[in-house]
Formats: C-alpha cells, structure tokens, sequence
C-alpha cells in the first residue's frame, strides 16, 4: 500500500475508446485505438495541465496510445508497467479461481488484479513523491483498484467517468480521495 508520508497526485486513465475485441483477430495486445480513442487520447493530451513528473503504462498498444500525446506535451516517455494490464477476466490465479474456489473465483480474481495493479501504483507513488504521475490501464483493472483502496483508507468511491477521462488520486500523507475527473473539467454525475 502507499507509505503514510507519500505526498503525491496519482491520475489513473482507463484507455480510450478501442477497436471493437469481436472484429479484432489478431493479439490483443496489438488491438489499437478506434477513431474517437485517437481524438480522445488527443484531447488527453490538452487538457492535462504541465507538470506531469511521469506517464505509465500496460504494455497493450490501445494504453500506450491513450497517454502519448499526453506524454508528449510534459516532454516523457510513456514508461510501459506489466502489472497495469488487463485483468483478463479475473481468471488469475487460475488455480484460485476454479475447483472449489470456482462460485468465488471472479471475486479471488478481481483481488488479484487490484493487488497486481497497486503493487505497481504505490511504486510509482513512492517514485514520484511530492509530484504528479499518471498511469493507464484497463476498465477492469482500474475499477478492482479503486474499490479495494476505497475499502483500506476509508474514503468514497469516485464517480464513474467514461473513456476519455480519468480518475484523479491525491495522497497527503495517509490520506486518500479519489475524485473523476472529463476533459471538460465537469464532474460526472453520482450515480445511486
């Protein structure tokens, strides 16, 4: 988890809008962008204020292509993070996930996912103490993220943002809140 005396901004973006999985046959990994992920991700890249310290990313090509033109504008490189990819169905560990585990495998799953992807935040934190990174991932990995740190620093979930947007994490000092954030600086409505 973070270290109580990290000070740091942590923007996690789900990638944008992809190419549809049912028309794509090749590796998964190498799946792109759609035409309005290419305009979202160039939005990404002009709202984001200056200052970014570092952008990361899942090595999947649809992620890397959401933050580049943000890395671009603040001058670094997109920094690929294999524990930021997707979590594949919540089907890791298999051997936790199927038998006896199998009526509570997505939960076990899920688990694993927000463990492997936290693993890889609360380094990037630790890295970029007192600054300001992002990292993009998956839409099911971000959401495994945000609900087990909802749970361990006790503070509310953030609302749901849609792709071409992004979750804004700020941590003082063993402090967390989690806010969605649009391009267009408006706060997305809660949902109940």
């Amino acid at each position: 988890m973070f270290a109580n005396s990290c000070t740091v901004v942590l923007d996690l973006v789900p990638h944008c809008a992809s190419s549809p999985r049912a028309e794509w046959s090749g590796d998964d990994d190498l799946r792109p962008l759609s035409e309005e992920g290419m305009r979202q991700a160039a939005v990404l890249g002009e709202v984001f204020e200056p200052g970014v310290d570092a952008v990361y990313s899942s090595p999947s090509l649809r992620c890397r292509q959401s933050v580049a033109p943000l890395a671009a504008a603040g001058g670094v490189p997109v920094v690929s993070e294999d524990r930021l990819r997707e979590a594949r169905g919540f089907a890791e560990p298999a051997a936790w996930t199927q038998g006896v585990f199998e009526p509570i495998g997505p939960s076990l799953g899920g688990a694993w996912a927000a463990g492997r992807a936290l693993g890889a935040l609360a380094e990037i934190a630790a890295r970029h103490q007192g600054g300001h990174a992002v990292a993009c991932s998956h839409g099911d990995a971000i959401p495994a993220v945000l609900v087990y740190l909802a749970a361990a620093y006790g503070c509310e979930l953030p609302q749901i943002v849609g792709r071409g947007s992004w979750f804004r994490l700020r941590l003082e000092r063993g402090r967390l809140s989690m806010t969605g954030m649009r391009p267009d600086g408006s706060r997305p409505t809660r949902l109940v």
